[in-house]
This record gives C-alpha cells, sequence and structure tokens, in this order.
C-alpha cells in the first residue's frame, strides 16, 4: 500500500499534534430539573360527552294487500223519467190601431115632458 498522504489542510505546517488530554468534567452540577412552571401546564377541561338525540325511527311502511274486489249487482234497467211539456205560452200579437167609425152625428136630445102631479086637496 502507498503510504496515506497526510490530511492537514495546511500541508506546509507540521502535521497535528498528539496531544492526550485528561477526561473533562464540568466545573458544577447541572440544577436538577424543575417541572414546567404551572402557566405552562393548561389544565384540560372536564370531559363533557356530547350527546346527540337519536333521530326518530323510520316507519317500516308496510305495502297494503291488494284490494279485494267486490261483486257489483247488476244496475237495473233505466226507466226514462218523461216529464209533462209545460203549456205553450200564448203568443199575443198586439192588436192593430182602432180604425174610426165615423158615425153620424146625433139628434139634438128632445127633452121629456112629464105631467105634474094635481096639487094635493086643501081640507
Amino acid at each position: 500500500h502507498p503510504p496515506l498522504p497526510n490530511l492537514h489542510p495546511f500541508p506546509q505546517l507540521p502535521p497535528f499534534p498528539t496531544i492526550s488530554l485528561p477526561p473533562f468534567h464540568w466545573p458544577f452540577k447541572f440544577p436538577p430539573k424543575k417541572p414546567c412552571p404551572p402557566f405552562f401546564k393548561k389544565p384540560h377541561p372536564p370531559f363533557i360527552p356530547i350527546i346527540k338525540p337519536l333521530p326518530p325511527p323510520v316507519p317500516i311502511v308496510e305495502p297494503l294487500p291488494p284490494p279485494v274486489p267486490i261483486p257489483k249487482k247488476p244496475c237495473p234497467p233505466l226507466v226514462p223519467v218523461v216529464k209533462p211539456l209545460p203549456p205553450p205560452v200564448p203568443i199575443v200579437k198586439p192588436l192593430p190601431p182602432p180604425v174610426p167609425v165615423y158615425k153620424k152625428p146625433c139628434p139634438p136630445p128632445v127633452p121629456i115632458v112629464k105631467p105634474l102631479p094635481p096639487p094635493p086637496p086643501i081640507v
């Protein structure tokens, strides 16, 4: 195998120094985790079940049985009703205008003179 190339980013510098470091320890301890402040925790509202009313029951409609034919009695023969005719309305023709009849003039009236009764006797 050929030797591995120098993987240093800058080849003009010497290769990486190998320094052994002691194991690292934080100089302080992390505080224990505190519970979340109360404003982060919203209490859940109590569970209220939403009860929807049941739909009304759909009525089961059974089909009606076919109608039973009722035998009909034969109709009696029709009797013609003869109504008497109303009396005929007389046709009234207008009378012709009266023809004037020319009369002879009447003779003058003759006065009827009755004799006077005799005067009653004077007693």
